[in-house]
């Protein structure tokens, strides 16, 4: 489950997700303990520091995947971040990524961790891990990262 609603532990970032950018994301839990990783990019905007998740994009075929890792190669991510842009006035843009883990709760590798800080991402940039039981999602900041907590409403939780 994902919940849709997190936020800092300051309150100073919130970050909101459609049920169908949930839906899609939790569908590709690593049930199984044969499952491999997938992942794609988050589609929405920013409000200053806030952030909201309308849509996502999913493992296409080109995209790398294995039980434990998870590689973008396909184009249609960055065509569907494009249409949304094109389709929208600017307004969606890719605002994050997302993967699995397959692991019940799920916390960053060191591969994740170095790849959030790169750099080259426009701020604030989102970071979602779905564990088979719980997320990690983080956002990173000009201050850095910072993980975020669920906000606790169980009307917004979102089942696989």
């Amino acid at each position: 489950m994902l919940p849709l609603s997190w936020r800092s532990p300051d309150g100073s970032n919130v970050v909101v997700f459609s049920e169908h950018a949930a839906r899609t994301m939790t569908a590709y839990i690593q049930a199984t303990d044969t499952a491999n990783e997938a992942g794609g990019v988050l589609i929405g905007f920013r409000r200053s520091p806030h952030l909201e998740v309308v849509d996502v994009t999913f493992p296409r075929k080109g995209d790398v995947r294995s039980r434990t890792s998870f590689l973008r190669r396909s184009p249609q991510h960055k065509k569907s971040v494009v249409t949304n842009w094109r389709n929208s006035g600017g307004y969606l843009d890719h605002i994050g990524e997302w993967h699995t883990h397959p692991e019940d709760r799920a916390t960053p590798s060191h591969i994740d961790r170095a790849a959030w800080t790169a750099g080259g991402k426009n701020l604030p940039f989102l970071e979602v891990i779905l564990g088979r039981q719980e997320a990690w999602v983080s956002v990173l900041t000009a201050d850095g990262m910072v993980r975020l907590c669920p906000i606790n409403d169980t009307a917004q939780q979102v089942h696989e």
